[in-house]
């Protein structure tokens, strides 16, 4: 495979395993990535967000602790 440069446009609040991962992944094989953000220059952070996927199962015995 070729090496590439990559570019990746981001905003505020990306979700973090959606970039960080193909990220990385593209790097392995190779490739040259930057990320970019609207707004944003060389060195400055980008606010990123991890979503939790796991399943809470509530019964009356954890609902409150879990709610709360």
């Amino acid at each position: 495979m070729a090496k590439k440069k990559i570019l990746v446009l981001v905003g505020d609040y990306v979700e973090d395993y959606e970039i960080i991962v193909p990220f990385h992944a593209l790097q392995m094989v190779g490739h040259i990535v930057h990320v970019v953000c609207p707004g944003k220059k060389a060195g400055d952070f980008v606010p990123t967000s991890i979503h939790d996927s796991r399943v809470i199962r509530l019964t009356p015995k954890n609902a409150a602790t879990t709610l709360s």
